[in-house]
């Protein structure tokens, strides 16, 4: 691929298969843990991190969050792409793939590149990296374990950020419907 996508083409596929996007994600995976681990542990320590979920009922809360920052983490996709395309509600899906245990809100409509990357970046932002700051300031364990989870999680969209960066920020992009990524997509001239 070159430098730059140009629109000699009707469509490029910047896709992968998502059980494929999971394995990919595993060095971005050690990179997040990194990049929020040991800042954590050189300020505040590791030892009240495995005091606190040592008991059985905080790793149950753990556990509970983590299934509502799924949910909460697809609806930010989801009204990102509302907010900054105007895409309708109803244009857009949301599932689960049993084959990759992936979560996923599809956006039915082409939109720019600006816009998706922002919607891929946005939930990472909200739940992964404004937790793990706070964590870095107050000490809060809860904060970092939440922020690291968050970041992790969205590692798949880290891997379409790479995927898509040499995408225009003008050139229209449709979300794949089954796979990891999207596709370049070029409107014909009328």
């Amino acid at each position: 691929m070159s430098d730059e996508i140009t629109n000699n083409e009707k469509e490029i596929d910047l896709s992968v298969p998502l059980w494929k996007a999971n394995i990919y994600s595993l060095p971005i995976v050690i990179i997040s843990i990194l990049l929020t681990g040991l800042p954590f542990k050189y300020i505040w320590g590791l030892d009240h991190l495995f005091a606190e979920f040592s008991s059985n009922a905080n790793f149950l809360l753990l556990l509970i969050l983590f299934f509502i920052g799924i949910i909460l983490h697809e609806l930010i996709h989801a009204v990102s792409w509302m907010v900054f395309a105007k895409t309708p509600f109803n244009k857009i899906k949301f599932g689960f793939n049993i084959r990759s245990l992936s979560p996923y809100a599809h956006c039915g409509e082409a939109v720019t590149a600006k816009v998706y990357r922002i919607a891929l970046l946005t939930p990472a932002i909200i739940l992964g990296i404004i937790p793990t700051l706070i964590s870095f300031i107050s000490g809060s364990v809860w904060f970092f374990v939440t922020g690291l989870l968050f970041t992790v999680t969205a590692c798949g969209d880290f891997l379409i950020f790479w995927l898509i960066r040499k995408v225009r920020n003008d050139q229209f992009v449709a979300d794949h419907p089954e796979r990891a990524g999207c596709c370049v997509v070029f409107k014909s001239k009328r």
